[in-house]
């Protein structure tokens, strides 16, 4: 947290953030909490073939039935059938391969996940689609920064926010999303909307303003404080921050 701070002061003033930007990415592991489905959908019936990594052979054959129920074949140990047998889960050994999938009809896959705690469930933003025998490519990963050996979900918050500018930071969005909800004091809806806006962490920040205009999210550090990081992620909607403000 402090680091990213610091990074997001320097950043302010165009000063070389290369050393605590570094020194973040360096920081970051795989978190434990998330598990990982992969879904095939098409149109019609169809037998799909799934290649893992640079391997040119079949690990896994999956065909879909007409009423989109899947059944599962193959050497591959990565996948089991999971939801009503409508989507595959994704071994915690597996995460970070590539799957190759092909159809022999028009197809699509996305990759969805949850938190193992939680019955809510989000779907990344590498949904794909390629026509018969056409290939996606599609890779289950996320990522955490962490104090000592755990995710650190403060910190996460404001490492992922120092490094926006400068880095690639897809990779620890779901963690930051599936655990948003557990973690209202920090209010990660701001940083979420700073970060990859939408309305519904716009919405989350707004029913969480106290009627006379202020937040108080019981983070520990006052609500000034809370206040202050509520109107960071209104920012990203510069026409209605008269309005909430």
């Amino acid at each position: 947290r402090e680091t990213s701070l610091a990074a997001l002061a320097l950043q302010r003033i165009n000063a070389n953030t290369d050393k605590p930007e570094k020194w973040l990415l360096s920081q970051n592991k795989t978190p434990t909490e998330l598990t990982w489905y992969l879904e095939i959908d098409a149109r019609e019936a169809t037998t799909c073939t799934i290649k893992y990594d640079t391997s040119n052979s079949t690990a896994s054959t999956v065909t879909m039935a007409g009423d989109k129920r899947l059944s599962l074949s193959g050497s591959g140990n990565c996948f089991s059938l999971a939801n009503g047998n409508y989507w595959l889960q994704i071994s915690s050994s597996c995460l970070g391969k590539t799957f190759r999938v092909s159809c022999d009809k028009d197809f699509f896959t996305a990759l969805l996940y949850k938190k193992q705690t939680s019955d809510i469930w989000y779907v990344s933003s590498s949904t794909q689609s390629a026509s018969a025998s056409g290939t996606t490519e599609n890779k289950a990963i996320s990522l955490c920064f962490k104090q000592g050996t755990d995710c650190d979900y403060e910190g996460s918050l404001w490492a992922t926010l120092a490094l926006q500018k400068n880095n690639e930071i897809n990779l620890y969005l779901p963690y930051l999303i599936a655990n948003a909800q557990d973690n209202p004091k920090y209010n990660p809806y701001s940083f979420l909307q700073k970060i990859s806006p939408s309305d519904e962490f716009l919405s989350n920040i707004r029913n969480l303003q106290n009627p006379a205009g202020f937040w108080d999210l019981s983070s520990g550090y006052g609500r000034y404080y809370d206040t202050s990081l509520s109107i960071i992620g209104l920012r990203e909607i510069s026409d209605d921050l008269q309005v909430q403000t």
